[in-house]
């Protein structure tokens, strides 16, 4: 089999989306899957086969790219590798995204989408609330063009139908249980942070991309009392991006450590002791799952992907998107009662292990077979159904 993914930047670690497709990647080397990349952001990688299309800078967001290559010189790109796809995945709705459509349909293949950014939620955040009635219309658009739509969360799922999207089927991400597990706790990084006052001071950690649409002015306005009025809590935000200034400003007491992975990452997660993720634009929240692994509880917006990794007191809270005073004292429950920290720590590791790649990819795989199979025979249309959302290939869910 060989897929063609198309999507915006395949530079490691520099997002969500990027960590997902180094899943798939590695997962599908080992089954005589080819794959293939047509991205605006190669990163000068050698170790997949890519190709990068011309594109225009993001404004404000470095590193990201607009595709401006017609599908035709795509075409030629794949011709000249002798790459000729069975399936195209899509990871953006962006110009890249309309490319790879074009192509599925003068192949003759199935498109396939991942739902990776709400951008919906986006708008709220930067004052453009008004726009969101064009922007659902044109995802209702660019979705309704695909075969199938792979939704990682069942919230959105459900949202996504009522808002006219056909052909969404519920797949969530997974983790890798031996890169973020409670056993990389260190005392290392806690001292490197907070120095002598590692055994008195309770770590609450935040990871991510530095933008507002990750809701971070609500965790700035909810944590910057706590950081001034007690001694005993103290902030790390790992990550960058273009807030990160103005963040820095807001929360001068905060420890910013900038962009970390691998097992840096890892011990940083495991070393801490609760997480914050006001963010209500995930589809799915890759780093709440990471944190969850690594035996933190989490204190998170009840939107998006993370309201369903969270089950609210239990191994973690969740608290309405922007409510500062109800974010706030989630925070304080946890800090003040130590034996509920450690419960939800115990059970965020616990239920954090059954959602490993190899599940969710096999899943994967037997989608695409299935809509191979189908794709000729089988345009038909079908009801709803527990993990099947308005999905007119109903076969795909026996």
């Amino acid at each position: 089999m060989k897929i063609v993914h198309f999507c915006a930047s395949i530079e490691l670690g520099k997002d969500g989306v990027a960590r997902v497709l180094e899943e798939i990647t590695h997962f599908t080397n080992g089954k005589n899957i080819s794959s293939l990349f047509v991205t605006a952001v190669s990163a000068g990688r050698t170790d997949v086969c890519s190709i990068e299309v011309a594109s225009l800078a993001v404004p404000k967001y470095d590193g990201y790219r607009l595709s401006i290559s017609l599908p035709g010189y795509i075409q030629r790109r794949l011709e000249e590798l002798d790459f000729v796809p069975d399936i195209i995945h899509l990871h953006s709705p962006c110009t890249l995204g309309l490319a790879g459509i074009s192509l599925a349909r003068r192949f003759g293949i199935p498109v396939v989408a991942t739902y990776h950014t709400h951008f919906p939620t986006y708008l709220q955040h930067h004052g453009f609330r008004f726009l969101d009635p064009l922007a659902r219309a044109y995802l209702r658009y660019f979705y309704n063009r695909c075969d199938m739509v792979l939704v990682p969360s069942k919230t959105l799922c459900e949202e996504l139908c009522a808002d006219g999207i056909r052909n969404v089927q519920f797949l969530p991400h997974g983790i890798d249980v031996s890169a973020f597990h409670k056993a990389f706790a260190s005392r290392t990084p806690r001292k490197e942070v907070v120095g002598e006052d590692e055994h008195t001071k309770t770590i609450l950690l935040y990871v991510g991309r530095l933008v507002w649409e990750k809701n971070i002015r609500l965790m700035a306005e909810a944590v910057r009392p706590l950081l001034r009025t007690r001694k005993d809590a103290g902030l790390v935000i790992v990550g960058t991006g273009p807030a990160e200034a103005e963040l820095r400003a807001l929360l001068p007491e905060a420890h910013f450590l900038g962009f970390r992975s691998g097992r840096e990452l890892s011990e940083l997660y495991a070393s801490s002791d609760i997480f914050v993720f006001p963010s209500d634009t995930e589809t799915f929240g890759n780093v709440t799952l990471e944190a969850l692994a690594s035996g933190l509880p989490c204190v998170v917006a009840d939107a998006g992907g993370s309201a369903d990794l969270v089950q609210n007191g239990d191994n973690g809270f969740k608290v309405f998107p922007n409510d500062v005073s109800a974010f706030r004292a989630a925070i304080v429950r946890l800090l003040d009662d130590v034996e509920l920290r450690k419960q939800m720590a115990e059970k965020a590791f616990h239920s954090a292990q059954q959602s490993s790649w190899d599940g969710v990819l096999e899943r994967m795989l037997i989608l695409y077979g299935k809509l191979l199979f189908f794709n000729k025979q089988c345009r038909i249309e079908a009801g709803h159904d527990d993990t099947c959302y308005g999905c007119r290939y109903s076969f795909l869910c026996m």
